[in-house]
């Protein structure tokens, strides 16, 4: 069999009920599976997630919170592009991921009918799942995320978008990269004292080491990002010679690990051979 699950939730069975199927599918892995993993990433099927660079983000930046006790919920963030009813909230296009004391405190508590309220809006039929996890979170659980952009730059390793629309330098026509291009300039520097990151755009947004572009809505796209990163064009082909005279150019591949039991894979243009 394919290994697939029929989860019962309440409504119907529909974009439109997004939030109860998330429920329900929280419930089934919080009950099921909860001591067998340390990390659990939700998102959908039009996305392109570099595994790699997602066990580097985890090694690097979620096991020392981890280790500490902290309960940790990270993906895009989305505080300074938008507010809902005034909570901050995460992105679910690109996914969002827990670790297991976050999963733990929101399957005891924010999907428990004993809880204040009766728990996380458990009557509530709406597609925003996010704007939902969003506000039990913060709200209920009374849990903040976990920022997931560098330290140091603010670039963003979860993107809402693909890597053409992101790299794309002439914005102001489309909605979303519009936004895209103006959402961090109420973010807080990282490193300077009263200063914001500012606007970031094309390849000053994203990190050499990003871990998901979203809305990739063909399986040739999916496709077409695989054998770009992983350099798996027949050598003949347009892509392929090209893969290989990029590669030729090249005094500097992939960022040393420093140990890390991961290798992160770099989507960094002139950087990097592997590149998207």
């Amino acid at each position: 069999g394919l290994g697939m699950v029929d989860f019962l939730h309440p409504g119907k069975e529909e974009y439109g009920n997004m939030w109860q199927k998330v429920r329900a599918i929280w419930g089934y892995v919080g009950f099921h599976y909860l001591q067998d993993y340390d990390y659990f990433y939700i998102v959908g099927d039009d996305v392109m997630v570099l595994v790699e660079n997602l066990r580097y983000f985890i090694e690097t930046r979620l096991e020392p919170l981890s280790a500490m006790g902290r309960p940790v919920l990270t993906g895009a963030h989305a505080k300074i592009w938008e507010e809902i009813d005034g909570v901050d909230y995460i992105i679910g296009g690109p996914g969002y991921m827990m670790n297991r004391k976050a999963l733990e405190r929101f399957v005891d508590v924010g999907l428990n009918p004993s809880s204040r309220n009766g728990g996380c809006e458990p009557a509530k039929r709406t597609s925003t799942e996010d704007q939902m996890m969003s506000k039990c979170f913060q709200r209920l659980l009374g849990i903040n995320f976990t920022d997931s952009h560098d330290p140091i730059t603010g670039e963003q390793l979860f993107h809402h978008w693909t890597a053409d629309w992101l790299y794309k330098s002439d914005t102001n026509g489309t909605k979303y990269i519009h936004r895209a291009k103006q959402q961090w300039s109420k973010l807080p520097h990282p490193t300077l004292p009263n200063r914001t990151i500012g606007e970031k755009n094309g390849m000053d947004a994203a990190h050499k080491h990003s871990i998901v572009f979203h809305m990739l809505k063909e399986p040739i796209d999916l496709l077409r990002y695989a054998v770009i990163l992983y350099q798996i064009c027949p050598p003949d082909s347009a892509l392929g010679e090209s893969i290989i005279k990029a590669k030729r150019r090249k005094t500097n591949t992939i960022a040393p690990n420093q140990g890390k039991k991961s290798s992160p894979v770099s989507t960094y243009r002139d950087n990097s051979s592997r590149r998207v």
